[in-house]
């Protein structure tokens, strides 16, 4: 089924619609004449059951409301998909809600123009059985304001929530759930959110639990490039005689600035609250002794660096930091540590950016009798 309204905003009403098992549906918002933007927006919670597909095709932009989630039990793939007539105009996939994957072996792909950007938004566990959402974010790209949570606990070794592998910029990204695995003496390797970063890892963090029986990191298992104004607060296992811990990474060769660790860093062998070994630490680089209970860095900081739980919570602790106005930091009323100014924001500037937006209202089923849920 393609359908392609031609005025400014439509209203696609699905509720008497299904699609059979293995079928597939395209919404296509058409070529953007006659005044229209081109764009098109999902603004109402859209679940399906079965391995039945559905593409959003727009002329220009295509997003995901806030509060909006689209979701698939089963085998189901999703295609968002801008710029669909490939002239390079742009578009972009702007996903302000919640792609939920987390009861689905099906594919979740979202097409841009280069031109253009991708905000993931909140994705749950788009890989349900082993791999990052990303195997590896290339040099040149970009991913940014992305919230994403893993709800499965076990993974591939050497892997982390978000990526593999960063040769490019993860910036204003947020991982948080479980990345873990049982010891079984496999000597897996997990960070919370990018197992090697060879580029740049801004305004970020991670809350995410990360154990294994090998190498951990809160943040970053190895970082080879540059890590600033981010964080972990989540709690860092090492099961083994061979799983060092690290409140932020495991091992660093490249920079980090600007950057605190407070979750449990937990190992039999080499652990810190920042790293298990290592240079390349900035001086405004923190961690929280008591929540990590870590009396060093693991690194290149001096003691100092190490703050209580009471300092942490004190902007005037973080020499440098930008707690302005318009800075990079918010200390949230009665909380243990900063917060990245983006992560109060961020539903705010996306829904400034939703000016124009079709409604879709749907339940899709198949041809066995099961229909989906549509819950406002």
């Amino acid at each position: 089924m393609i359908t392609q309204p031609g005025s400014t905003r439509g209203v696609i009403d699905w509720n008497s619609f299904s699609i059979g098992k293995n079928r597939s549906v395209t919404f296509d918002n058409g070529s953007g004449a006659n005044g229209a933007t081109g764009d098109l927006s999902i603004a109402s919670n859209l679940r399906w059951h079965r391995p039945a597909s559905l593409t959003l095709a727009a002329y220009h932009n295509v997003s995901v409301a806030p509060g909006t989630t689209i979701a698939n039990k089963g085998a189901g793939n999703l295609t968002l998909r801008a710029d669909a007539s490939a002239i390079d105009n742009g578009g972009s996939v702007i996903n302000g809600g919640t792609v939920d994957w987390s009861k689905s072996t099906g594919i979740v792909s979202a097409l841009y123009d280069m031109n253009g950007t991708y905000t993931p938004g909140t994705l749950s566990n788009l890989t349900p059985n082993y791999d990052a959402v990303f195997g590896d974010i290339c040099t040149n790209s970009v991913v940014r304001d992305a919230n994403v949570t893993q709800t499965t606990t076990f993974f591939d070794n050497g892997t982390a929530i978000l990526a593999i592998q960063n040769h490019g910029t993860v910036t204003n990204v947020f991982t948080s759930g479980a990345i873990a695995v049982p010891n079984n003496g496999a000597g897996n390797t997990f960070a919370g959110l990018v197992a090697t970063n060879s580029g740049l890892i801004a305004c970020s963090g991670s809350s995410a639990t990360v154990l294994a029986d090998g190498s951990v990191g809160g943040l970053v298992l190895s970082n080879q490039g540059t890590i600033t104004e981010s964080y972990a607060t989540g709690s860092v296992t090492g099961l083994s005689s061979h799983g060092p811990a690290g409140g932020l990474v495991d091992s660093n060769t490249g920079t980090i600035t600007q950057s605190f660790a407070s979750g449990p860093v937990l190992s039999n062998t080499v652990r810190g609250g920042i790293c298990t070994s290592c240079t390349g630490l900035g001086t405004d680089v923190y961690w929280d002794v008591q929540t990590t209970r870590q009396a060093s860095s693991g690194g290149n900081l001096p003691a100092s660096n190490g703050l209580t739980t009471a300092q942490m919570s004190n902007p005037a602790s973080f020499v440098g930091w930008d707690f302005g106005p318009n800075g990079v930091w918010v200390m949230p009323a009665g909380a243990t540590h900063p917060v990245l100014a983006w992560q109060v924001a961020l539903s705010k500037l996306l829904k400034r950016r939703m000016t124009r937006f079709f409604i879709m209202t749907s339940t899709l089923g198949n041809d066995t009798g099961d229909t989906a849920s549509r819950k406002p």
